[in-house]
C-alpha cells in the first residue's frame, strides 16, 4: 500500500475549503489526507519542512514537499479522469505556472471570501483522521 499524500491548505479559506471538499469527493483511491495550516498537525508539518509561512497550498509526498502550482498539478495528476489530464500544465515553465497561481491566491479572500475552518472539518471525515496514519507511512510521525 503506497503512503498517502498530505495536503496541507488555508482552513481560513473558502475556496481552499472548496477546493479540499472537490478533492474529497473524487479522490476515488483515498491518496490523500488534509490538515489546515492552522492546525497543529499542520504547524508541525510546516516546521519539518523549515516554512515559516505558507502562501500557498502545500502536497507532502513522501519526504518532499510541492507548493504552488506544482502542487496542484500534482494533486489533480493523482484523480481519474478528466482531471489528472491538468498534469500536462507542469511541462509549462514554473515561473509563469506560479505567476498565475499568486494572482488568484492573492485576491481568493475578495473573490470568495474567508470563514471559520472549513464545514468539512467541522463533520469530522474520516480522512482528516487518517492524518495520523499518514504521518506514520510518510516517517513523519508527531503526537497529537
Amino acid at each position: 500500500m503506497a503512503a498517502k499524500s498530505i495536503i496541507i491548505f488555508d482552513g481560513y479559506c473558502n475556496f481552499c475549503s472548496w477546493s479540499v471538499n472537490f478533492l474529497v469527493k473524487r479522490d476515488k483511491k483515498s491518496r490523500f489526507v488534509f490538515t489546515s495550516n492552522q492546525s497543529e498537525t499542520g504547524k508541525r508539518l510546516l516546521a519539518h519542512f523549515n516554512i515559516s509561512t505558507p502562501e500557498s497550498v502545500l502536497l507532502v509526498e513522501e519526504e518532499h514537499f510541492y507548493s504552488s502550482s506544482t502542487a496542484v498539478f500534482r494533486i489533480l495528476g493523482h484523480l481519474g479522469l478528466p482531471w489528472n489530464l491538468f498534469r500536462v500544465f507542469l511541462l509549462i515553465p514554473r515561473a509563469l505556472r506560479d505567476f498565475v497561481y499568486r494572482f488568484i491566491s492573492a485576491r481568493r479572500y475578495r473573490w470568495w471570501g474567508d470563514g471559520i475552518l472549513a464545514e468539512w472539518l467541522q463533520r469530522g471525515t474520516g480522512k482528516v483522521f487518517a492524518i495520523k496514519k499518514a504521518l506514520n507511512d510518510a516517517g513523519l510521525f508527531y503526537e497529537f
